[in-house]
């Protein structure tokens, strides 16, 4: 299965941040990022569970530029969007665990847990975003969007919410309509 990851990055100087790519804790690819946008692309075995792990390494200081208290170029990068064999994902599937390592005293009057994790779809500073993918993507993928429709049926005052999503604890009828429809115009159809 082919996973493609299209990045937004901030660069400093014509140069965005140091990133590493591993999937299941082996290292795919290093690079330092030399252009705002890019994609990039994640081969990965369907029939498993997989992690994909971005790591942000080696920003420092410097790698932010503040003009008049305001940010006007810092080192980060954030994921966009995420196909998965040409298929558009929703935008929010672009967040995943996110650990960030804060620069020394960043956090001093902040009460903050560095092993704490949060969902994001970015990094500014240095630390890992975390992408789980369920084995089976697109049988899980299915059932995803079937428990958030049959959630919005359920929790919805619309009348018509459980016409519009009727077909997955129903039988339909309409298949058997098509069949006898096409035969009564002389169309064969073989069961």
């Amino acid at each position: 299965m082919i996973i493609k990851l299209n990045l937004w990055c901030g660069l400093v100087n014509g140069q965005g941040p140091e990133i590493e790519v591993l999937v299941n804790g082996n290292r795919i690819s290093c690079f330092t990022v030399k252009q705002t946008e890019l994609i990039v692309d994640v081969n990965i075995d369907n029939a498993q569970e997989n992690n994909i792990l971005f790591i942000h390494k080696n920003k420092t200081d410097q790698d932010t530029n503040v003009i008049d208290g305001q940010i006007v170029e810092d080192k980060f990068f954030k994921v966009t969007s995420i196909w998965i064999d040409d298929i558009l994902l929703p935008e929010s599937f672009c967040y995943g665990n996110a650990k960030m390592i804060y620069p020394e005293g960043y956090l001093k009057n902040i009460d903050y847990t560095p092993a704490a994790t949060c969902k994001s779809d970015s990094l500014y500073f240095n630390g890992e975003l975390n992408y789980q993918m369920p084995a089976n993507f697109f049988s899980w993928l299915y059932n995803y969007h079937k428990e958030q429709d049959l959630e919005y049926i359920q929790n919805h005052h619309d009348r018509d919410a459980e016409e519009k999503y009727l077909g997955y604890m129903q039988e339909s009828k309409v298949e058997q309509e098509i069949i006898d429809l096409l035969e009564s115009h002389g169309y064969s159809i073989t069961r």
